[in-house]
Formats: structure tokens, C-alpha cells, sequence
């Protein structure tokens, strides 16, 4: 896209984000479940003092074009986390149900459930 039909909004992110994983620690995954077209990318970062937030700049043809020297809107979203034992569990899951493991899917999964309770 043109800088001059730029389709472009900002997505905040709270510091307190980033000093959660960064002290707390994150095993797992995130993921946008509203508010992103699918057609989102990213094209820039940066940090808002004035809202004391980091941001990512999103673009999308589904967005209305924002002229060049005008603030970005904001968009809002909801994100969910997976934890990796609850991923690794539906996977469990899905496999088992599906169809009867070989001998190095049932490996996997006889050390997964040895192992579980140290993941989390």
C-alpha cells in the first residue's frame, strides 16, 4: 500500500505485559481472537509515552485509508492465551481419538504424561 492511502491502526500493548513474561515467565501461546482482520500485518512498533503503552501498527485493506500527518486510530482487540500443556493436551487428544499411535507416537506420549506436571 502508499504511504498516501495508508489503511493503517495501532494496537496497544501494556507494559505490564512485558514485565509479566519478563519476571513471571510465559510457556505458552497468544493469539488475537478479535478485533484483526485476516488480512493484518504488521508494518511498525514503537512506544506512546503519552498513554505509556508499546504499540504495534497494524495494516489492512479492510481499514479506512489514513492520511499521511494524522494520528493513527487505535484498535481495539481481545487476545487468549494457551497454555502449552492445554495445547499439547487437545493434541493428546486429537491423536488418540483419531487413530491408534505407531510406536514413536505412544513414545512421545508415554514421556509427555511422565513429564506433564513439570511443564506448567
Amino acid at each position: 500500500m502508499t504511504e498516501q492511502g495508508r489503511r493503517r491502526k495501532i494496537v496497544l500493548i501494556a507494559p505490564e505485559l512485558f514485565v509479566d513474561i519478563m519476571t513471571v515467565g510465559y510457556h505458552g501461546h497468544i493469539r488475537c481472537t478479535e478485533g484483526l482482520p485476516a488480512d493484518a500485518r504488521i508494518v511498525g512498533h514503537g512506544y506512546d509515552h503519552r498513554r505509556d503503552a508499546h504499540y504495534l501498527v497494524f495494516e489492512s485493506a479492510e481499514w479506512e485509508s489514513v492520511e499521511l500527518g494524522m494520528e493513527l486510530p487505535q484498535q481495539e482487540v481481545r487476545f487468549t492465551s494457551y497454555s502449552t500443556t492445554a495445547l499439547l493436551d487437545q493434541a493428546l487428544a486429537f491423536i488418540t481419538g483419531r487413530m491408534a499411535p505407531d510406536a514413536k507416537t505412544q513414545q512421545w506420549i508415554d514421556n509427555y504424561q511422565a513429564v506433564r506436571g513439570m511443564i506448567e
